[in-house]
């Protein structure tokens, strides 16, 4: 990065990508905050109809959903955001071997409910086997497809995935309730629904994309590169949903059940809200660095240190609002659920941290999958799991969230020196990106002032 002049957000673009980049970022914005605000809903919702019991039930049905989504799917969503970005005359060789692996996903569902009706393996599941298999299906489809219409170009059709996928979530779950339908098994196959919709979505905007270039089908070489990077991309995938989702299954054995898991898993998702943008702009870098190192390296340090800003400052508006935000969400969700935003605050460190973990993590995305991302995950989730057996039983949930704290900081120390030694970058080059990024908001800050001005 020695020979690389360090530039603000919009002149390292030529000018005639100026505008489409604004335009991105503002309707990313938008729709994330749409997303935002649907999400939330949702799981509000679905935690005041369920109680603390039902809705941790819940969750520990769609974590081994997600979790075996990660498993089943092999990590080939790596390579699409890899090789299409590259490439995209291999998109639709791409998309074929994803429906393989899709397809082989199924039979293996399909062949576990039947081995558990054998065997009878986990008596407890098999009001959930179905909703599983469906939850497990469509999480395995939609990042795969959200990344392939990033890589192609499509960033809004990506942002109106994740909004579809929450919009029909709460409406389904709506409708649930108001036929009186709404149990731990049909809130789980809500939840999938709305994930099967946005998939279908997405795919059909790719699929047009598609239609209209040139495709070619893959080599050799290319078969055994797809194969590596899958191989790295899955260990990460994995790695991470158990270090992150693996502490609600922990809760529910060593800190009080059924109900502590509820309580767990919502102060989970809403200290996760703040990680949006910081998620978004490491599924944007893989396909920007794939296609051009020294341009996703200056963004990629650039958004490191404005996601790690604004989730800060999440957190501290969090922490100044606790009295009114406890008192609704309270009012919203239940008395049930009082302790989620204390739960919440402390999770929030954990949260910042994670903020720059995913930005630094789609930059290594975009090198093909290191050894250092699987590397990051791994070390994080052993290190979450080995403070979960310790301060779970002494601390209950609020030792869950100093775990998921400590085993971040973990992560965080190998995921810097993965990016340092892949990119050849410095304390200098990070110094530089913070600069970078205080002239981005400063810019930002003065255009919107200037605009009031007028008005």
């Amino acid at each position: 990065m020695r020979d690389v002049p360090y530039f603000d957000g919009e002149t390292i673009l030529k000018p005639s990508d100026r505008p489409a980049f604004r335009a991105t970022v503002k309707t990313t914005f938008v729709l994330q905050s749409v997303n935002f605000a649907l999400s939330l809903a949702a799981v509000l919702a679905s935690s005041r109809w369920l109680s603390p019991a039902g809705k941790g039930v819940q969750s520990i049905v769609v974590t081994i959903s997600q979790i075996a989504a990660a498993v089943l799917g092999l990590g080939f969503s790596g390579v699409a955001g890899t090789v299409c970005a590259e490439n995209s005359a291999l998109t639709l060789a791409v998309g074929r071997v994803f429906r393989r692996i899709a397809i082989f996903a199924g039979l293996v569902l399909l062949a576990t409910i039947a081995l558990n009706h054998v065997f009878a393996w986990r008596p407890d599941l098999r009001p959930f086997e179905w909703p599983i298999l469906f939850f497990t299906l469509a999480a395995l489809c939609q990042p795969f497809v959200a990344v392939l219409c990033l890589s192609l170009g499509e960033g809004t059709s990506a942002n109106i995935t994740f909004v579809a996928s929450s919009f029909s979530w709460l409406a389904v779950t709506c409708a649930l309730q108001a036929g009186g339908m709404l149990t731990p098994v049909s809130a789980v196959s809500a939840q999938a629904t709305g994930l099967a919709i946005g998939a279908a979505y997405g795919w059909w905007r790719a699929t047009r994309r598609i239609a209209a270039t040139t495709q070619v089908e893959p080599a050799a070489s290319d078969l055994t590169r797809w194969s590596r990077i899958s191989f790295y991309s899955f260990l990460s995938a994995t790695f991470a949903l158990i270090w992150y989702r693996g502490d609600i299954l922990l809760v529910s054995k060593l800190g009080g059940g059924a109900s502590a898991a509820g309580i767990y898993s919502v102060a989970v998702f809403a200290a996760e809200l703040t990680l949006r943008l910081p998620q978004w702009a490491s599924m944007v870098l893989g396909p920007e660095v794939a296609a051009d190192r020294h341009l996703g390296l200056r963004r990629t340090l650039s958004l490191l240190w404005l996601s790690v800003g604004l989730a800060s400052i999440a957190a501290i508006v969090a922490i100044a609002i606790r009295t009114p935000a406890e008192a609704i969400l309270v009012k919203v969700a239940g008395e049930g659920f009082r302790p989620a935003y204390m739960v919440m605050l402390m999770l929030l460190p954990r949260v910042v941290t994670q903020s720059g973990i995913a930005v630094l993590a789609g930059n290594l995305a975009g090198h093909g999958y290191t050894p250092w991302h699987p590397a990051c995950s791994g070390v994080g989730m052993l290190g979450v799991f080995a403070l979960d057996f310790v301060l779970i039983p002494s601390m209950g949930l609020q030792g869950a969230a100093i775990a998921s704290f400590l085993g971040s900081l973990l992560g965080a120390a190998v995921v810097v020196v993965g990016f340092s030694r892949q990119n050849q970058s410095n304390a200098k080059d990070f110094a530089e990106g913070a600069r970078a990024a205080l002239r981005m908001t400063m810019q930002f800050l003065d255009r919107r002032t200037t605009g009031s001005l007028r008005d």
